[in-house]
């Protein structure tokens, strides 16, 4: 029973091992200038009362933003 019990945590200890990425998520590539440059433009356009949802939804796509996707300039057409 003891070594079903070695072997076990050992299988278990090799599946955790496995499981662990070792790539690095891309860096976001949206500069903070572009996003400032958005949300002025937009809240010009809306107002100030949505600012704060404005703000956190240009962060949040920003973040999710990659080379592939576009550039920055792709990026501000999608947002304005």
């Amino acid at each position: 029973m003891r070594r079903y019990s070695i072997f076990s945590m050992l299988i278990l200890m090799f599946a955790l091992g496995a499981c662990t990425s070792k790539e690095k998520a891309p860096e976001a590539t949206i500069s903070q200038r572009t996003i400032s440059a958005i949300l002025d433009t937009l809240t010009q356009r809306w107002g100030n009362a949505e600012r704060e949802k404005m703000e956190k939804g240009i962060n949040q796509a920003a973040a999710l933003w990659r080379p592939t996707d576009g550039t920055e300039k792709d990026f501000m057409q999608l947002c304005i």
